[in-house]
This record gives structure tokens, sequence and C-alpha cells, in this order.
């Protein structure tokens, strides 16, 4: 998935004024700067559980999730897709966070 793509799915999840604030436009953005990626992963601690709210909508919105199990494989492809974006630490704490917060569905 290209960079922009990724970026714009942060943005969502996030906020996108607080994106914005934080590293611009992904719209306009093809490569991050190592202070763009300091910024994100600023913005992604700082937006921890919107972002974790934000991953189980979408997985409970999705036609392909239809268990616990298809909605944590989802989250996990999403985690995925921002490896490179994100701290290992991040990702680790967002799939923790999502996996924790499963347990409750069905």
């Amino acid at each position: 998935m290209e960079l922009r793509e990724r970026l714009t799915r942060l943005a969502r999840l996030a906020g996108r004024d607080a994106f914005l604030a934080a590293v611009g436009s992904p719209v306009t953005l093809h490569e991050l700067s190592p202070e763009q990626i300091a910024s994100l992963q600023r913005l992604v601690n700082d937006r921890l559980d919107a972002i974790i709210a934000g991953l189980l909508e979408e997985a409970a919105a999705s036609d392909d999730v239809l268990s616990r199990g298809a909605a944590e494989a989802f989250i996990a492809d999403r985690l995925a897709e921002f490896g490179d974006l994100l701290s290992k630490t991040q990702v680790q704490a967002l799939a923790e966070a999502t996996k924790r917060r499963l347990k409750t569905w069905a």
C-alpha cells in the first residue's frame, strides 16, 4: 500500500486536524522526514485511545468481519500496514489494547 494511503488511514484514525497539525497533508506527502515520523509517533501516543476506537469501529463495519477472530485478523492487517511508520512499542500497544477490548465481543 502506498504511503499516502497509509497516512490517510492514520489521519482518519488519529483525527484529521491533529494529523494535519503534526505531520501535514497526507495527500501531498510522498515521503516522511525523520522529524515528521517523530511527530507522527508523538501524535499516535497522544491519540492512542481514539486510534484504538477507530480500529475497532472499522473492524465492526467490515463485511468480512464476522467473529472476534476475524476482527483480530483485520486489525492485525491494519497494524501491519503502519509498521514502518510507528514504533514496535506502539504497534504492540495498539494490538494488545484492541485484543483486550475485543474480548467483550460475542
